[in-house]
C-alpha cells in the first residue's frame, strides 16, 4: 500500500526528532523508509507500530548516522559561506561602511554608548530570545547562530580584556569599535544567508 501524505509527514516528524534538520537530507531518508514500509505491506492500522518498530531498529541507526554526516557537511558549507562573505567586494564594503559609521560615532560618546547598547541587546536576544522565534523562516537562522556564536562571543571576550587592561587608553576604544564593526557585519551576513536559504532552500 502506498503511504499517504499524513503518514509521510509522520516519518518526517520522526526524523526531525532524531536531529535531522535539512529537508533534502530528510527527504532521502523518507524515500528509503517509505519504500521499506510499503514493501512490508503496512496499512492504516499497522503503520504506527511498523514505523515505531523501524525507528527503533539497528538498521535506522546506521542510516541516521550517515545522514548526520551528510548534515555536518552542509553545516560546514554554511560556516564557510558566512566567512567567505568577508572576502567578497560586497562584504568588504559593508564592513568598511559599518566601521566608518562606528569610528564617526566614537567621536560622540553618547552615540557609541547607544550602539554598544544595541550590540548587547542583539547578543542577549540571539543568546536567549531567538529560541522564541521558532517560525519556519527563523529555524535555519537559529541553527546558524548556535553554530557561529563563538564568533560573537570571541568579540565580547576581546572587548572585555581590552577594557580590563586598557580601559583608560585609546586601545580600548579602537578595540571596542573594531569588535562592534565585525559583530554588526556578522549579524548582517548571518541574516543574508538566512534570506537566501529561505528563498532557495540553500545559500
Amino acid at each position: 500500500m502506498k503511504l499517504s501524505a499524513i503518514q509521510i509527514k509522520k516519518i518526517d516528524d520522526s526524523l526531525k526528532s532524531n536531529g535531522l534538520f535539512y529537508e533534502d537530507v530528510r527527504n532521502e531518508m523518507i524515500d528509503h523508509i517509505a519504500t521499506e514500509l510499503e514493501f512490508e505491506g503496512v496499512d492504516n492500522n499497522s503503520f504506527k507500530d511498523a514505523l515505531s518498530r523501524y525507528m527503533n531498529s539497528h538498521k535506522i541507526v546506521k542510516l541516521i548516522s550517515a545522514a548526520k554526516k551528510h548534515q555536518e557537511l552542509k553545516d560546514h558549507f554554511y560556516h564557510r559561506e558566512f566567512l567567505r562573505q568577508f572576502a567578497t567586494v560586497r562584504g568588504v564594503a559593508v564592513l568598511a561602511v559599518i566601521l566608518a559609521v562606528l569610528f564617526t560615532a566614537a567621536k560622540w560618546g553618547w552615540m557609541m554608548d547607544i550602539l554598544l547598547t544595541v550590540f548587547l541587546i542583539l547578543m542577549t536576544w540571539t543568546m536567549f530570545g531567538i529560541n522564541g522565534m521558532r517560525s519556519s523562516r527563523n529555524l535555519f537562522l537559529i541553527r546558524l547562530y548556535k553554530q557561529l556564536k563563538l564568533y560573537f562571543l570571541a568579540g565580547v571576550v576581546l572587548m572585555s580584556l581590552a577594557g580590563h587592561y586598557y580601559s583608560d587608553s585609546e586601545i580600548f576604544e579602537y578595540t571596542k569599535t573594531i569588535v562592534l564593526g565585525f559583530a554588526f557585519t556578522g549579524f548582517y551576513f548571518m541574516h543574508n544567508i538566512n534570506s537566501k536559504y529561505n528563498a532557495k532552500g540553500y545559500a
